[in-house]
């Protein structure tokens, strides 16, 4: 009776440990809240790897465009596991971009260059352990 509960104990006690320490999906996540369609152009590097978004890839171009409805304003993108401030994973998906243009109906933004891209997604990154690059596109 006293071992039935001490591993009863141990076995919900290891699940729970399992359940928290595991990492969470890496997750680009990009939301048009506007009243209109509105897109996103990622413009690659020559050579390098795209992870998640190469069979969407044109010509080193990926254009998402997005519409306004419920059913049609996201779309994700999943990478590896782990959190976006870990050591060398914001750098190398800065790494594979030469470029990110928005364009919505009111404006259209240009970020360029190591520096911009870093601090670009830096700014966007969100969830309860850092797990999601959340671009949302006003």
């Amino acid at each position: 009776m006293i071992y039935q509960k001490i591993t009863t104990y141990l076995i919900a006690g290891l699940s729970i440990f399992l359940l928290f320490s595991c990492d969470p999906s890496q997750i680009i996540r990009i939301e048009n809240t506007t009243d209109a369609e509105a897109n996103i152009e990622f413009v690659f590097k020559e050579g390098k790897r795209y992870y998640r978004f190469e069979d969407q890839i044109k010509e080193n171009r990926l254009k998402i465009n997005l519409a306004s409805d419920a059913q049609n304003s996201m779309k994700e993108f999943y990478f590896r596991m782990g959190h976006w401030r870990v050591q060398n994973s914001l750098d190398s998906l800065v790494g594979m971009i030469k470029s990110i243009k928005i364009t919505t109906k009111n404006s259209t933004q240009t970020f360029k260059g190591k520096q911009q891209l870093h601090a670009f997604f830096e700014e966007r990154i969100t969830g309860s352990r850092d797990e999601i690059i959340l671009i949302d596109l006003k």
